[in-house]
């Protein structure tokens, strides 16, 4: 659907820094990448015999668990003349828990970072009332990145493991989002009032910030039906319940899809942006194109995650509007422990 001639991106480059890096400072401070609550509790299967025990995670005082880690965003959206264009946001890393304490009542006390990240965004793009076209900035989107991928490799976070999965933010170093925009802010040349706008949008309307819970990261088998802030309530599809397709052995293979929001169509009114008239945001379309996964039920422990689901987000502006179709491919898969190197 070409774009309305009324709807233009605003110019101010607090807009244009929360559009082109919200998907990834998302991940960066609280990787819940784009859903924040789950599934029920997993229902066994009618078998032979003793039933299946529920599926959950076992882990002990000092396991380390690594994973390979890969998420990529690719949004299509027509520009003024019609023409529609690709932007591509990716984050590969390797996915390290290493486990502090042996499990508790509250779950288990662990250490999470993310090792050789590598990120590609989007060029981005310059709105300036001098020129008519967009000017394209290569180089600046490239030094972002790098920026980012520094600010992933000095990142731990404390965290408490529950046997379903979910992970709880407990710390974040560095604490304050300042500090985590203050290498990408200076590589992007962005203003101090885009960059306070950023932490304002981020903490306070999509409600990224310590002290919440992660259920996207690993597969859960319990569901949070309330508590989202507006903003990710109306704007991320939700995973559905995991249902087991087959066991054979100790291996479970389990599937899954996404789900539209509780209030499907309701429309997310964007903050801060400078336009002439309100920008809101609805989600619709929300498709399945791929959600399976395998536990193993001796290790307790999930061996790989794959999903690609599909949605369009349709903006309006005044009497313009604007259509983007977005494909998220999300994969996970547990590597095998480091090799200890000799002393």
């Amino acid at each position: 659907m070409p774009a309305s001639p009324n709807f233009r991106p605003p110019s101010h480059q607090k807009s244009r820094m929360t559009i082109e890096s919200f998907s990834l400072l998302s991940f960066i401070l609280h990787p819940s990448s784009f859903v924040v609550f789950f599934s029920l509790l997993l229902a066994a299967s009618v078998w032979p015999g003793e039933p299946p025990a529920p599926l959950c995670y076992g882990c002990k005082k000092g396991d380390l668990f690594r994973f390979e880690y890969s998420k990529k965003i690719t949004v299509k959206q027509p520009d003024e003349k019609g023409a529609v264009g690709e932007r591509i946001t990716e984050a590969k890393a390797v996915l390290v828990l290493e486990i502090l304490k042996d499990p508790g009542p509250a779950g288990t006390a662990a250490m999470m970072r993310f090792d050789s990240p590598r990120i590609t965004l989007p060029v981005i793009k310059l709105f300036s009332a001098q020129y008519d076209e967009p000017e394209d900035q290569a180089e600046k989107s490239r030094a972002v990145a790098r920026a980012l991928e520094g600010a992933m490799k000095q990142a731990r976070w404390g965290v408490t493991w529950s046997a379903d999965g979910a992970l709880r933010i407990d710390t974040r170093t560095p604490e304050k989002l300042q500090d985590w925009l203050k290498e990408p802010a200076n590589a992007g040349t962005w203003r101090k009032k885009a960059s306070e706008a950023m932490v304002s949008f981020v903490e306070q309307d999509l409600g990224v910030r310590i002290k919440t819970v992660d259920r996207e990261l690993l597969l859960c088998f319990t569901s949070l039906s309330s508590g989202m802030p507006p903003g990710l309530s109306l704007l991320r599809p939700v995973r559905s319940a995991p249902a087991v397709l087959s066991r054979s052995g100790s291996k479970a293979e389990l599937s899954f899809k996404r789900l539209a929001p509780a209030n499907p169509g309701t429309p997310y009114l964007i903050p801060g942006l400078s336009a002439a008239h309100e920008v809101r945001a609805c989600l619709q379309n929300v498709t399945t194109k791929k959600g399976r996964a395998t536990f193993d039920t001796k290790l307790l422990m999930l061996d790989a995650l794959d999903e690609e689901y599909q949605a369009e987000v349709l903006y309006t502006s005044g009497s313009g509007t604007l259509r983007q179709e977005l494909m998220v491919e999300y994969h996970l898969k547990r590597l095998a422990p480091a090799i200890a190197q000799p002393e």
